[in-house]
C-alpha cells in the first residue's frame, strides 16, 4: 500500500474546507447510477492493485461490495497519478480534475463525460 505523496497530502488539505456534506435529491440520485461496466471496472482495478481488500469485499453484501470497490478504486486511481506523469504540474492537474469531477457530481451529476470510477 502507497502513502500520499507531500503534494497529495498539501492538495487534500488546502481543498479540506471545499468538501461538505450536501444532500442529493432523488433526480440527482437517478443520474448517479453506476451501470455494470463501471462496477466491473473498479472490481479489476481493486482486484489488480489491492488483492487483499478484493478478498475481504467478497464477505460482504452485494451492495457494500460495490460501493468499496468503488471507493478504493478512486483511492488507487489518486495513489497511482503519480507514477503515471512525472512533471509536477501535470501531477496537480490531475489531482484538480479529480477534485473538480467529485465537486462536480454534489452540483450537476451528469455521468456521460467521467470515468468509470466518478459514477
Amino acid at each position: 500500500m502507497r502513502k500520499f505523496t507531500p503534494l497529495a497530502l498539501r492538495l487534500c488539505t488546502a481543498h479540506r474546507s471545499a468538501f461538505s456534506v450536501r444532500t442529493i435529491t432523488s433526480t440527482q440520485s437517478k443520474a448517479l447510477v453506476s451501470t455494470r461496466d463501471d462496477i466491473e471496472y473498479c472490481r479489476r482495478l481493486v482486484h489488480k492493485h489491492d488483492y487483499e481488500t478484493y478478498l475481504s469485499s467478497l464477505f460482504s453484501p452485494r451492495y457494500a461490495r460495490e460501493a468499496l470497490w468503488g471507493l478504493r478504486a478512486l483511492n488507487i486511481e489518486l495513489l497511482t497519478i503519480p507514477t503515471h506523469t512525472r512533471t509536477p504540474s501535470a501531477i496537480s492537474m490531475r489531482y484538480a480534475f479529480w477534485h473538480n469531477t467529485i465537486m462536480g457530481l454534489y452540483t450537476q451529476p451528469q455521468t456521460q463525460n467521467l470515468p468509470p470510477v466518478a459514477r
